[in-house]
């Protein structure tokens, strides 16, 4: 989530923001969000999350310099979802802008489009790394090796534009599973069919599942550190 705060009068310093996860509109039974990766932190004009996953319903509390308010009950429909935080003197007002989702949904430039050259070039530098390791430790051709930054050409960008879309709603993180489930098969079979069956269909599951398990925490543990 990105969020950009707008007051109606002068700014006030932000102390503390918590993000409330529910799963009924009014939110009566709702559970701040959890800690590690997954975080919210606000500034005076903008606030940002990160998480594995969403409730249905979300409610923004911040406490201000002056005092503590509370916004609405809103939902996620992007993925790279961009709202507007309108601070009232008593409240906090939360719209989700799907027209600036579809910025951030851009390949090359937006608030959030501008990491995809960076993602690819992550995960074909982990991936290959992995590759070749396991292709060393378990004898197999490594000729198959070259095709791995070719495949990852192939996969990435599909991943990305599945995952990302604002159109394909998701609030759970199943989407971000089916597509990382899809792209290990995928792999797999492109490896085997681009090495001419060198490579067996046992080890070419086995090499697509640890290159993605390790390509997806490499970029989980840059955002823990906020790169």
């Amino acid at each position: 989530m990105d969020m950009k705060l707008v007051f109606q009068g002068a700014p006030v310093a932000v102390v503390s923001v918590e993000l409330v996860e529910c799963d009924d509109s009014a939110c009566a039974s709702g559970k701040p969000q959890q800690v590690g990766p997954q975080r919210i932190a606000c500034d005076v004009t903008r606030c940002t999350s990160r998480a594995y996953g969403y409730s249905t319903y979300q409610k923004l509390i911040i406490t201000f310099a002056d005092r503590t308010r509370a916004s609405n009950v809103f939902t996620k429909r992007a993925f790279y979802a961009s709202y507007t935080i309108t601070v009232t003197d008593t409240a906090l007002q939360v719209e989700e802008d799907m027209l600036a989702a579809f910025g951030n949904f851009a390949l090359v430039g937006g608030t959030q489009g501008n990491v995809f050259l960076p993602s690819v070039l992550l995960t074909i530098i982990v991936e290959t790394l992995v590759a070749g390791a396991y292709l060393l430790i378990s004898h197999q051709p490594r000729r198959v090796l070259l095709w791995v930054p070719v495949v990852n050409l192939i996969t990435v960008p599909v991943v990305w534009l599945l995952v990302r879309s604002p159109v394909l709603t998701d609030s759970t993180g199943f989407k971000l599973l089916g597509a990382e489930v899809g792209a290990v098969l995928i792999e797999a079979l492109l490896l085997r069919l681009f090495s001419r069956n060198a490579l067996s269909l046992r080890h070419a599951l086995t090499v697509s599942v640890l290159m993605n398990v390790m390509s997806f925490m490499a970029g989980y543990l840059l955002a823990f550190v906020g790169l």
